[in-house]
C-alpha cells in the first residue's frame, strides 16, 4: 500500500452524476414573527368580540329596566344645588326610561330659569342619574313697572332669579316698559357692554327701554337726554354719543338732547334744551 494513499473525502465518496446535497433551510425569523402577530391578532379579536357581546347583554338588561340608584348634580352650588337635587330626588329608586331624560330636563329649565346648558344623562352600569347645568351670568337688571326684577344675560335671555346671591350693584339698571319677551335683541347686550366701557365718559342717571315701541332713552345727571331711537346698532350709537357729548360739554351750556332717530341715514341731531 502506497504511503500516498489517503482516506477518501466526503466529496470523493459522492457518486459522479448524482445531485449535490443541500441543507434544509429553516423558516426565516421575520416570517415566524408575522405568524405570531397573526395569531395574537386572531386571539385579540376573539376576546374583544366576546367582551363586546357581554357588554351589550349587560347594557340591554340595564336599559330595559333601568332604575335610579343615585342623583348627581354638577355645575351649581349652595341652596341652588339643594333645590335642583330635590327636584330630581323623586326619581331615585324608581324606573327611569330614556324618554324621562327629556321630561326632567324641561322641568328643570322651567323651574330654574337662571340655569343654562341643562343636560340630563343616565349612567347605565352605575345607576347614577346625572344633571349638569350652569348659572347664567347677568349683564343688566330690568326694572319692571310692577316693581319686579328680571335679568338680562350675555346671550340676551331675559329671566327671573329671586335667589340671586351675587352682588348686583355693578349691573346696569334698565327701566323696562312693555311686554317682557323671553329674549331681547343682541344689540341691547352690545349697548350694555359699551355703556360699561364708557361709563366714566358717559355717566347716566336713568336708562329706559320700551319694548312696545322698541326705543331706548338715556337720561344724564344734568337732565340731558339721549334718544337712541330703535334698539338697533346700539353699541355704535353709544360710542358716537360719548364723542358728541364731549363736544356738547365744551361748547354748549346746560342740558341738551341728542337724537339718533335717523342714525341709519347717517344723521344725528343735537339741540339745546330750554333752561
Amino acid at each position: 500500500m502506497s504511503k500516498y494513499n489517503r482516506v477518501p473525502t466526503r466529496a470523493a465518496r459522492v457518486v459522479r452524476g448524482s445531485r449535490p446535497l443541500r441543507r434544509k433551510r429553516r423558516p426565516h425569523f421575520a416570517f415566524r414573527f408575522l405568524l405570531l402577530l397573526m395569531a395574537l391578532g386572531v386571539l385579540g379579536a376573539g376576546a374583544w368580540l366576546g367582551l363586546t357581546k357581554t357588554y351589550e347583554k349587560i347594557s340591554q338588561a340595564e336599559i330595559t329596566n333601568w332604575h335610579v340608584k343615585k342623583v348627581e348634580v354638577n355645575g351649581v352650588s349652595g341652596t341652588l344645588l339643594e333645590r335642583v337635587t330635590a327636584a330630581s330626588a323623586p326619581y331615585q329608586g324608581q324606573a327611569f326610561p330614556s324618554e324621562n331624560v327629556s321630561v326632567l330636563r324641561k322641568q328643570i329649565e322651567a323651574d330654574f330659569p337662571m340655569l343654562t346648558g341643562v343636560s340630563v344623562s343616565r349612567k347605565l352600569l352605575s345607576g347614577v342619574l346625572k344633571v349638569n347645568a350652569q348659572l347664567r351670568k347677568p349683564v343688566a337688571q330690568l326694572m319692571l313697572p310692577d316693581g319686579s326684577v328680571r335679568y338680562l344675560d350675555e346671550k340676551s335671555v331675559v329671566y327671573e332669579d329671586n335667589d340671586l346671591i351675587s352682588p348686583t350693584g355693578d349691573l346696569i339698571r334698565i327701566e323696562f316698559n312693555g311686554a317682557v319677551p323671553a329674549q331681547l335683541d343682541e344689540s341691547l347686550v352690545g349697548m350694555v357692554r359699551g355703556i360699561i366701557k364708557l361709563q366714566k365718559k358717559l355717566p347716566f342717571s336713568a336708562l329706559k327701554l320700551d319694548t312696545d315701541s322698541n326705543r331706548v332713552v338715556m337720561t344724564l345727571p344734568d337732565k340731558s337726554e339721549i334718544l337712541f331711537g330703535q334698539a338697533l346698532n346700539l353699541k355704535n350709537k353709544v360710542e358716537r354719543a360719548s364723542a358728541i357729548m364731549d363736544y356738547a360739554r365744551e361748547h354748549l351750556k346746560g342740558p341738551v338732547q341728542l337724537d339718533f332717530s335717523f342714525f341709519e341715514y347717517n344723521r344725528v341731531f343735537l339741540t339745546q334744551k330750554p333752561h
